[in-house]
């Protein structure tokens, strides 16, 4: 008979203090938490099995749960140019091991003597007592054994030596641990406000296929923990799992189709890894899941359609991989989705996410998609932010995004859309970012935009937009950034855009602009860049404006200072006004 011994190590980059969590239950049923404290040995995260001989176990009495037991082994950016839009919201055989059924559990336990091997020492000769029967045969004494336990009693298991960034910790029933979870930083921009402070990192290694093990697993968090291996198969037996969380690390290799297994899984969270190949199927068996985060791999093939079968999934990020083929239409099934994120793919066809009313970010920018928007978009009525830039749209902006009235977010430049801009567009009282740059839009820019007073970002840049600038763009009072530039926009420079104080970048260049500079336009006491190149202005340049601070260094910005010169025509030699 032997004891088994199993090492588990976890894996992360290394620090000198560190803590971990652990919980598990004790004899009672009793939920404990364990803090493993500081290591003094920098370890990896494996695990391996050692023998040695069996000892006799001595007579003890019931004790309590046991507790863990440390063991004594040791750019520089244009101010003047719109933003190019990215987003606006930054398998093997499995390792043998025993099962559940198969394993040693009585390896500790004291052998017991009668058994075909135990050989009996002979019996002494007895004298006996003066007081005792003489017609009784002389007592037959047998060697000391362990009491045997009762049948109710379990047998007790073997201990299990965690290795936890350098640490040995003991921990008797290892398989009823419920929770691992490594700390990470808190901070203004942190997404983990909610996990206590502090932090570890241990030397990169695998995760161990023996995690399997470990059957009681309710959580395993392991953030930015430098594992470079790929996900063990063995992980799918860990069926009481509701939290998986493996982002930021240095995963590879597919996901495996026995995640399916895992049908209690609320969070699934494998972003900002190595991951490649299709996502599986098998994926659309978690009907518990409420977040699944896949992005920032490589990770290539179509949407599966039984993402759709996901009827309880809140959030879907599975941007910025090589995901191709269309947009599944089951995904309208996902009716409690609230954030779908699938930018920076390889998606095709038309936008089929048009009945999905909890849903309020939609982003489905740089991608390959075609065709119109569908005016049944507008069916998603708690739309917050809709955006599809960089692809290939056409047709108009449909008057239907009017009825979005939640809408604070709408990006829809670098598409090939045509027509004039919607009227209905100024019933978006809470937009706060409209940007329909690098479009063929044409026609005047609506009046109607003066109601939208909580707008802070507005591009319309390089389009075939003319008329004149309305008056009632003074009326957006919260702008920030107005970008007009590469127009057919003609007239004079109104001096109600003196009323935009918050202003802090103009872009008027390439235009057809007439007359003279405001004076008025001192009042803009907040302009870091202005630009009004490539129009048809004359004059002198007030000498209020040489006061506004711009920076200089900036290419295509009108330079209001000019070295001294006093004149437009003299600050710049290819100007052809």
């Amino acid at each position: 008979m032997k004891v088994l011994f199993v090492i588990l190590f976890f894996s992360s980059s290394q620090i000198k203090a560190q803590e971990g969590l652990f919980e598990n239950d004790d004899n009672n049923g009793n939920r404990k938490t364990l803090r493993l404290k500081k290591g003094k040995k920098e370890g990896s995260l494996t695990t391996r099995v050692r023998s040695q001989k069996e000892k006799p176990a001595p007579t003890v009495a019931p004790s309590s749960s046991p507790s863990i037991v440390p063991s004594s082994s040791p750019s520089t950016i244009d101010p003047t140019q719109e933003p190019t839009w990215t987003s606006p919201h930054p398998s093997p055989s499995p390792t043998a091991y025993p099962s559940e059924d198969d394993r040693e559990y009585t390896a500790t336990a004291a052998p017991i003597a009668n058994t075909p091997t135990a050989t009996p020492s002979p019996p002494p000769t007895v004298e006996p007592s003066s007081d005792a029967p003489t017609s009784l045969a002389p007592t037959t004494r047998f060697p000391t054994q362990a009491p045997i336990a009762s049948p109710t009693t379990a047998s007790p298991t073997p201990d299990i030596v965690v290795r936890f960034c350098g640490q040995d910790y003991k921990v008797s029933e290892t398989t009823r641990l419920s929770k691992i979870h490594n700390h990470v930083n808190k901070g203004p921009n942190s997404l983990f406000d909610d996990l206590p402070e502090g932090s570890y990192a241990c030397p990169p290694g695998p995760l161990p296929t023996e995690i399997g093990l470990l059957t009681e697993l309710t959580s395993l968090f392991l953030l930015s923990s430098s594992i470079n291996s790929t996900i063990p198969t063995e992980i799918g037996r860990l069926t009481k799992l509701t939290n998986l969380v493996l982002q930021k690390n240095r995963l590879v290799g597919s996901i495996p189709t026995e995640l399916g297994n895992l049908s209690l899984l609320s969070t699934l969270r494998l972003g900002s890894n190595g991951l490649a190949n299709k996502i599986p199927s098998e994926i659309g068996l978690l009907g518990s899941l409420t977040y699944l985060d896949i992005c920032s791999n490589q990770v290539t093939g179509p949407i599966p359609s039984e993402i759709g079968s996901l009827s309880q999934l809140e959030r879907l990020d599975l941007s910025i991989n090589r995901l191709d083929g269309t947009i599944p239409y089951q995904m309208n099934n996902l009716t409690l989705l609230s954030r779908l994120d699938m930018w920076h793919n390889r998606l095709s066809g038309t936008i089929t996410i048009t009945h999905l009313p909890a849903l309020s970010t939609l982003d489905i920018g740089s991608n390959l998609l075609s065709g119109t928007i569908p005016t049944e978009i507008s069916n998603n009525k708690n739309l917050t932010s809709l955006a599809i830039y960089n692809n290939q749209l056409t047709g108009s902006i449909p008057s239907e995004l009017g009825s979005l009235t939640m809408l604070s977010v709408l990006i829809l430049p670098n598409n090939e859309l045509i027509g004039t801009l919607p009227k209905a567009i100024g019933n978006l009282n809470n937009l706060v970012l409209l940007s329909l740059s690098n479009n063929q839009l044409y026609g005047p820019i609506a009046s109607e935009l003066g109601l939208l007073q909580s707008l802070e970002f507005l591009a319309f840049g390089n389009n075939n937009f003319d008329g004149t600038i309305h008056s009632e763009i003074s009326q957006m009072t919260s702008l920030t950034s107005l970008f007009l530039r590469d127009n057919k926009i003609s007239g004079p420079l109104p001096t109600s855009l003196a009323a935009l104080t918050k202003l802090t970048k103009l872009d008027l260049g390439v235009n057809r602009l007439t007359g003279t500079i405001p004076s008025e336009y001192s009042n803009l006491s907040r302009l870091e860049s202005l630009s009004l190149y490539f129009n048809h202005l004359h004059g002198q340049i007030p000498s209020e404006i040489g006061l506004v601070p711009l920076d200089s260094t900036t290419p295509n910005t009108l330079f209001l200072n000019c070295d001294g010169k006093t004149s437009i025509e003299s600050c710049f030699d290819d100007y052809d006004g």
